[in-house]
């Protein structure tokens, strides 16, 4: 400071210390930005990778309960058959006033489309569940041989493919263009994925495994 006391002593390069760090931030700022172009795709992907896996493993949980819920009739109507009315009806449904609990409850209450309505409901890793309604020859499920039911990735899951399973244990999946849920809680069918199981000859797009 001169002798007046005017002002902050210039650095040895002509700039103020204050100006110096202004310009270093600044510097750092286009780093930054293509810092998160690169870093973005791939934190998202890795939310995709992550949401498909737990949707393939909750999908086998559920037909795991299907299976038990026929061979044991947990509905004691005296038919050995599944149950196709919704997902959450495996743990909540009561038999003799107590709720079967088939299914983990955790799933269940990621149910889109709930016979009755639960309490509270919210997706499973970024994934919703819902029965299918109608079979590849576009009829209802017989429901003493057969059902379906769909894992659908919540809004903005841009990439994470829609699975499927039924009695025959097999997974099946596809990517479609766009949301196929609206936003919301719970959310609403888009209409890009009907929601029920594809015909023959949509068989192709679909892919077996995870």
């Amino acid at each position: 400071m001169d002798e007046m006391g005017i002002g902050p002593e210039p650095s040895r390069s002509g700039l103020p210390l204050p100006a110096k760090i202004l310009i270093g931030i600044c510097a750092l700022v286009p780093i930054a930005a293509v810092g998160i172009v690169v870093v973005m795709p791939v934190l998202l992907r890795a939310r995709a990778v992550e949401g498909e896996r737990r949707a393939a493993a909750d999908l086998r949980a559920i037909a795991a309960a299907e299976q038990r819920f026929r061979s044991e009739d947990a509905d004691g109507n005296g038919v050995r058959d599944f149950w196709t009315a919704d997902v959450s009806g495996l743990h909540f449904f009561r038999a003799g006033g107590t709720p079967i609990r088939l299914l983990d409850a955790g799933i269940a209450t990621a149910d889109l489309d709930p016979r009755e309505s639960l309490s509270s409901s919210a997706p499973r890793v970024g994934n919703w569940f819902r029965m299918l309604g109608r079979d590849a020859t576009g009829n209802a499920f017989a429901r003493d041989r057969a059902f379906g039911v769909s894992a659908l990735p919540e809004p903005g899951r841009r990439g994470q493919r829609v699975f499927l399973i039924g009695e025959e244990n097999v997974l099946l999946s596809r990517s479609f263009d766009g949301d196929v849920l609206t936003a919301g809680r719970p959310p609403a069918l888009t209409g890009v994925f009907p929601a029920d199981w594809p015909a023959k000859e949509e068989g192709r797009l679909w892919r077996k495994g995870e």
